[in-house]
């Protein structure tokens, strides 16, 4: 009888713990969305971010801390990047990267630039090049933000020894060399950094993408990396 009526205390409690979790959806800045469950006031459960039925991200959270293995998805479906929130370590990442973004740790040291680790976005690098593109389009002067006048464009993050990023687009305007910062994080997904580190301590870096900000009459297509063929 204790036995039964533990199985039923148990059984209740699930169950009202799973009628408390709600769902939400938010539209990020490139037209994907975020979907994410609050339980107590806190994210708890699947995180996901999908873009035209494609996942681009998939992890979890429990009480409010990224939790686990988080996958990240090419465009294609194929994994991106895989990141264990609990050892705080990087276990997979597309090599192709480095044939997208320059990527640079910022010292006087030859040995700190040769062998530091790389920083890199805790991200598919096809949505952070796309939130990225559309923030910067949008941080442009209107006065510049001319259709069939693309501008050639540099999108820096600076990533400081800690991870944190601040963004910037670098572009040229009547001779003259011009930078603007932008923000590409929403109140729900901030996009986390690996910083540059060796031997335990970290580097400043620069992670860096050159494109060309289009204005056309047409705003709701973004662009993105389709490099798997």
């Amino acid at each position: 009888m204790k036995y039964l009526f533990l199985t039923l205390s148990l059984c209740f409690s699930v169950a009202t713990q799973a009628q408390n979790i709600r769902e939400q959806s938010v539209d990020l800045n490139d037209g994907s969305k975020l979907t994410y469950q609050i339980l107590n006031g806190s994210k708890n459960g699947l995180f996901s971010v999908k873009n035209d039925g494609v996942t681009l991200l998939r992890g979890n959270y429990v009480n409010g801390k990224r939790v686990g293995n988080w996958y990240f998805f090419n465009p294609d479906n194929s994994l991106y990047m895989r990141y264990n929130y609990d050892q705080r370590k990087l276990l997979f990442v597309d090599d192709k990267v480095l044939t997208v973004a320059n990527i640079r740790v910022l010292s006087d040291d030859a040995e700190v630039k040769n062998k530091a680790s790389i920083a890199l976005p805790i991200a598919s690098l096809s949505q952070y090049y796309s939130m990225a593109l559309e923030a910067a389009k949008k941080a442009i002067p209107e006065a510049l933000q001319v259709p069939g006048n693309p501008i050639q464009a540099v999108l820096v993050a600076s990533v400081d020894p800690t991870g944190n990023a601040t963004y910037s687009v670098n572009f040229s305007s009547k001779g003259a060399s011009e930078k603007v910062a932008f923000s590409i994080d929403n109140p729900e997904f901030q996009v986390e950094w690996i910083p540059s580190m060796l031997n335990g301590k970290g580097y400043p870096a620069e992670f860096s993408i050159e494109t060309t900000l289009s204005y056309e009459k047409n705003q709701d297509e973004v662009k993105r990396f389709y490099w798997h063929k």
